[in-house]
């Protein structure tokens, strides 16, 4: 079995409310083509808090989820994929009432899915993480109600890192539910920063410097802020290979041993990449066999990115079936095994 942990989709509410020329929670559906790089390839875009992002129609959409999964079977050989909202829709902008409304939206949707299509789709919750109570209130609804036993989360709220007082309770709760945490960079990178796009106005430094630079951010503040000590079982996965933090936690480890304030949890730094779980989209087969060696072969599994232009040229899948460095039993981990033990699933088929 094959398992895409890594894919993204929007939802059917934004399509049904732009049929009738309407926004959705704020967000907007203009035509037009964009004026630079591969987002030319869109003639859709969605506005989101004033910003636009490129739409591939009937690629992120979940309007036929039979379809989409004979597609991707078709083109990747995926058999189960994991269902996490588009990067820039994590809508933590919106003020609470509205934002749980959008929560409890997407959430039902996820476990319409999952429920009329459990040999395909594995849904993602989302939470209202702009208001830490209403956000743990959303977990409980998720699990108790939905049965949904994972939840999306992006790499900084509002600006925070996740060991802000207002977010780390959350994930506090979730390790204590045991819910399997996905965490996501916003597709804009840094998000928060007032001065984000002015230090990277030019070559898409935005995403391929920002979006690692988020997810190095979000490791870094789980460990730091301890949860792992609190909750050492916690079911943590990074995208995008974990950023940086995999290949430059040594510097990280240093300060460790030789700074008072970098010296806050039990462990180095580098005792708890095992205690995390990544995606493969290191995009670099040396990278790949350094993050494997870094955190063992049994926490990386397979992650395309779909229907972002971020994935692997030619496919992900054909990627990692090519690396002459992975063994078959490696290989085997990342498709899809490890991935089916961290769901819970039946042992992946090899």
């Amino acid at each position: 079995m094959i398992i895409d942990m890594h894919t993204h989709f929007i939802p059917s509410g934004f399509y049904a409310a732009a049929r009738k020329g309407r926004d959705w929670y704020g967000c907007t559906l203009v035509r037009g083509e964009a004026k630079g790089g591969l987002d030319e390839q869109a003639n859709e875009h969605m506005v989101v808090a004033g910003t636009m992002y490129p739409l591939f129609p009937g690629e992120a959409d979940i309007l036929d989820p039979a379809e989409r999964a004979r597609r991707r079977k078709a083109e990747e050989d995926i058999d189960l994929q994991t269902l996490m909202i588009i990067g820039y829709l994590w809508n933590y902008h919106l003020d609470t009432k509205q934002g749980t409304a959008f929560t409890r939206e997407v959430n039902q949707e996820m476990a319409d899915i999952q429920k009329s299509y459990p040999d395909q789709y594995i849904g993602m919750g989302i939470l209202t993480m702009q208001d830490t109570n209403q956000a743990i209130k959303d977990l409980e609804y998720m699990v108790k109600d939905l049965g949904l036993r994972s939840v999306a989360l992006a790499t900084s709220v509002n600006g925070k890192n996740l060991d802000d007082p207002t977010v780390m309770p959350i994930l506090e709760e979730a390790a204590r539910a045991d819910v399997l945490m996905h965490f996501h960079a916003p597709t804009i990178g840094l998000v928060g920063a007032d001065h984000a796009l002015d230090r990277f106005p030019r070559y898409f430094f935005r995403n391929s410097l920002g979006i690692p630079l988020e997810s190095t951010l979000a490791v870094a503040s789980v460990i730091y802020g301890g949860l792992l000590d609190r909750f050492p079982d916690a079911r943590m996965s990074f995208r995008n290979a974990g950023g940086l933090m995999p290949y430059g936690v040594g510097r990280f480890d240093h300060h460790y041993h030789t700074r008072t304030d970098s010296n806050v949890m039990k462990h180095p730094p580098s005792a708890y990449l095992k205690y995390l779980y990544y995606d493969c989209l290191t995009h670099d087969p040396s990278a790949l066999r350094f993050l494997i060696d870094a955190v063992g072969p049994e926490q990386v599994m397979l992650g395309t990115d779909h229907p972002a232009l971020d994935g692997i040229l030619d496919g992900t899948v054909k990627w990692i079936r090519g690396q002459s460095s992975l063994s078959a039993t490696e290989k085997a981990q990342i498709l899809g095994d490890n991935a089916a033990r961290l769901l819970g699933l039946s042992p992946a088929e090899k």
